[in-house]
């Protein structure tokens, strides 16, 4: 039985070896060389047309990333249970009706 090669559409400490699929211009992230490799095999013999290289793939790269931040939300309020018909909060904050919540994004490390 073949055992499935686990993967991301992002990147992390654990999943940073990459191959870009030219085909659906998407990136893909493996834990090991030997997953990416293997997969990214697989996706070549895919863009043979009769042992041609087809017309419409353009590029197709593979690599290791270093992931050390990711954008995050950041300074998250929950959404208070003091907002009045006008939406406005007792700190003065308007909050639209359809907010749970309020946030800053940014860097954070991972």
């Amino acid at each position: 039985m073949e055992s499935k090669i686990e993967y991301k559409y992002s990147p992390d400490k654990e999943f940073r070896f990459f191959f870009y699929h030219a085909g659906e211009m998407e990136h893909t992230y493996y834990k090991c060389v030997e997953d990416r490799d293997e997969e990214a095999a697989k996706e070549i013999r895919m863009y043979l047309d009769d042992g041609y290289w087809m017309e419409d793939i353009d590029d197709c790269y593979a690599g290791e990333v270093i992931v050390t931040h990711r954008v995050q939300k950041t300074d998250v309020i929950k959404r208070p249970d003091d907002v009045d018909e006008d939406g406005v909060d007792g700190d003065g904050n308007w909050w639209d009706s359809e907010w749970q919540e309020m946030c800053d994004y940014g860097l954070v490390e991972v």
